[in-house]
């Protein structure tokens, strides 16, 4: 869940450059990413690749194109301790991601869902703490932004051995947050430059209080409000009901909190609305139409989502569809383990959609991960024969095909 800022997410466009992919890095609230031709067509192009080189591609780990010098049959033992592996050696000083809070705050949630990393998560946690004033007024004085506060509570609460959300460099967060918390039940922004709040900053405010004690009712009754007559959720709560259009990422968010409050029934339709929206390769795109190719940002929120709400077929099909965007043991070593936005290769938007498929990987929604049994060394990234490891369902769905 990589979260900058509260600007909307970019979208896929015909061809990932790296012009696109720096917009990614800059400008992602919580998913970040562009695109090129479907990460369908993308897998199976690199699948004939490492076939015409005399390789195998074991099931649910794709082989990057060019990939030489491993025996066929390895495949990553455990693909959610890989990537977290991979994602922390691409820290910077070991402790931080580029001096980018929003996605370092989505990596401590990536490793303390893997219970591996202790001493990265802690030292992530205090660069985290040495910089939440600013991440949360984005460097101008009295500015509150409530997506950065509620994160920060949120990674607070999962590492509440180590953290004090009431004191957290300094910072009430809890106080701060519900301080935004308006009498409809919204969570605000106040900001010299407006309101830019949304359905991550709502879902991410619940499930932080919630991980405090309890969020309170009219605040989730809003979220639950928001619902689209699809059943999906929105990223813009301020729109026209009758405009309401939803969105995979939005609805991935908001079923997570509502689970997390304990509200099953109101979950329940935007579960039945992911599924619909499911590819037949197991992924998913932001709008949810089909139109666009799949990408792993959108399918790990849904797959968090759906493994939550007990649709483990719909969950299992889409964790299948993350390991073929995955670099496996097929590639070259300091590249395992790294998941892709739409295909299996390492560029500038890897280390931001590696860290949000992570707890996907792990099974682990949003609201369920907890810091209290974590090791403190990160994993080996071991390689095994294909027939040692589980096979990945890759049965077809009716939904929006790959295109």
């Amino acid at each position: 869940m990589t979260q900058p800022s509260t600007t909307a997410p970019r979208r896929p466009c015909a061809r990932l450059t790296a012009r696109a992919t720096a917009l990614v890095l800059v400008g992602a609230f919580v998913l970040g990413g562009t695109g090129s031709a479907t990460a369908h067509a993308a897998t199976a192009a690199h699948a004939a690749t490492a076939a015409r080189a005399g390789l195998s591609v074991p099931a649910g780990t794709a082989a990057p194109a060019g990939s030489v010098g491993v025996p066929a049959a390895a495949r990553l033992e455990s693909p959610a301790t890989a990537a977290a592996t991979w994602a922390a050696s691409r820290l910077t000083d070991g402790s931080h991601a580029s001096g980018d809070h929003g996605l370092t705050a989505d990596l401590v949630l990536a490793f303390a869902s893997t219970s591996t990393g202790g001493r990265t998560v802690a030292a992530a946690g205090d660069w985290l703490e040495e910089g939440a004033e600013e991440y949360i007024s984005r460097g101008v004085s009295g500015d509150v932004n409530a997506g950065a506060t509620a994160k920060l509570a949120l990674v607070a609460g999962v590492d509440r051995a180590n953290r004090d959300a009431e004191d957290f460099g300094g910072v009430d967060l809890l106080a701060t947050l519900r301080a935004r918390l308006q009498d409809d039940g919204r969570f605000t922004d106040d900001t010299v430059s407006g309101d830019r709040s949304n359905q991550f900053t709502q879902s991410l405010a619940v499930l932080a209080l919630v991980r405090a004690g309890e969020a309170p009712v009219r605040a989730v009754d809003f979220l639950a409000d928001t619902r689209c007559a699809d059943g999906g959720y929105p990223l813009s709560l301020g729109s026209d009901p009758d405009r309401c259009t939803a969105d995979v990422d939005s609805t991935g968010m908001a079923v997570q909190a509502l689970l997390a409050a304990g509200r099953t029934a109101d979950a329940t339709p935007a579960l039945d609305w992911l599924e619909s929206r499911q590819h037949d390769s197991g992924g998913f795109d932001y709008a949810g139409t089909g139109a666009t190719a799949a990408n792993s940002n959108s399918t790990a929120l849904a797959v968090q989502a759906l493994s939550a709400g007990g649709r483990t077929a719909a969950a299992d099909i889409g964790v299948g569809w993350l390991h073929g965007v995955q670099l496996g043991c097929d590639a070259p070593e300091d590249e395992r383990g790294a998941v892709g936005y739409l295909e299996p290769v390492v560029d500038g938007a890897a280390l931001r959609a590696t860290a949000q498929v992570v707890p996907a990987l792990a099974g682990r929604a949003l609201g369920d991960i907890d810091n209290a049994d974590t090791v403190p060394e990160l994993a080996e990234i071991t390689c095994l024969p294909a027939a040692a490891a589980p096979s990945v369902p890759t049965a077809p769905r009716n939904g929006p095909t790959d295109r």
